[in-house]
């Protein structure tokens, strides 16, 4: 999944960054291995990431402009009924990102790799918060959220479904 985002042309006075996750794996999580999600047939790569990318890039194998976010085997992993709060350590230097980017379009991209099955992942209250130099940013629309896996396409079928019947009233 990802979103595009502006950064500010007067720059950036301070920026956060949290989420909401869980991931139900039964293999280690390996994220800070790999930062493309091109599969790996065989491979034993599994992770999730959440970077900032070029619009211009491939969202599946673009060069990471600024991480935000990659699991470890240490890292909690919540449940789908009991998320765990994230944030971005330093929100220091990711103002200073986006200052360097000033007026640039970026993208905000959730990632989901899974090489060795079964393993799911769900994000919830994503938020990218900016102050501007000139105060705050009205914020870009949420990132839509829904699990990834096999539940992530459950939720395209039943969301499917809600959508055909209220079009053939």
């Amino acid at each position: 999944m990802y979103q595009d985002f502006v950064v500010p042309a007067e720059g950036v006075d301070s920026a956060s960054f949290n989420f909401d996750y869980y991931a139900s794996n039964s293999v280690p999580i390996n994220s800070d291995a790999f930062t493309t999600f091109v599969n790996n047939p065989g491979g034993s790569n599994n992770g999730m990431r959440i970077d900032i990318l070029s619009p211009a890039d491939n969202v599946f194998s673009g060069t990471v402009l600024f991480g935000l976010f990659a699991p470890t085997d240490g890292s909690p992993v919540g449940l789908p009924t009991a998320l765990v709060a994230n944030a971005y350590p330093d929100p220091a230097a990711l103002a200073a990102f986006l200052n360097s980017q000033a007026g640039n379009t970026l993208r905000l991209r959730l990632g989901h790799r899974e090489e060795s099955f079964p393993w799911n992942t769900g994000f919830d209250n994503i938020n990218l918060d900016i102050t501007a130099a000139s105060g705050p940013v009205e914020p870009p629309r949420r990132v839509p959220v829904m699990p990834l896996g096999a539940l992530g396409l459950m939720v395209l079928g039943v969301l499917a479904l809600v959508r055909r019947r209220l079009t053939q009233r």
